[in-house]
């Protein structure tokens, strides 16, 4: 089962949704997530507009995803260097998102709809 999780910068649950097959894969789960109650976003703040997400998301949009490896040959050395500093403050930003998922298998509160 497959689930998708929103977090603010603090760290804050601002929305979750299980229940998506384990086959399906992320960016599909993303498509089809339904915001909390007909209507309603994700009570986010006005401010907020992208969403760090992993390599798996496509790019674009609200998703702001890493510079992948085949990308990083076609960029002169400066922009390869800014773009390793984006992946690696990413990677620090996202390993939240991860750890919660950590101790929401751990305490099975995701482990069944």
């Amino acid at each position: 089962m497959n689930t998708q999780l929103v977090m603010d910068n603090e760290g804050h649950i601002h929305f979750v949704q299980a229940g998506f097959l384990g086959n399906m894969h992320d960016a599909v789960s993303f498509r089809l997530m339904e915001p909390i109650g007909p209507g309603r976003n994700l009570d986010l703040p006005p401010s907020a507009k992208l969403f760090l997400a992993n390599k798996v998301y496509p790019d674009g949009g609200s998703l702001l995803t890493p510079v992948r490896a085949g990308q990083m040959p076609f960029l002169n050395n400066r922009d390869r260097r800014r773009a390793r500093r984006f992946n690696t403050l990413l990677s620090k930003r996202r390993v939240k998102i991860e750890h919660v998922f950590n101790e929401m298998k751990a305490y099975k509160a995701i482990g069944q709809i």
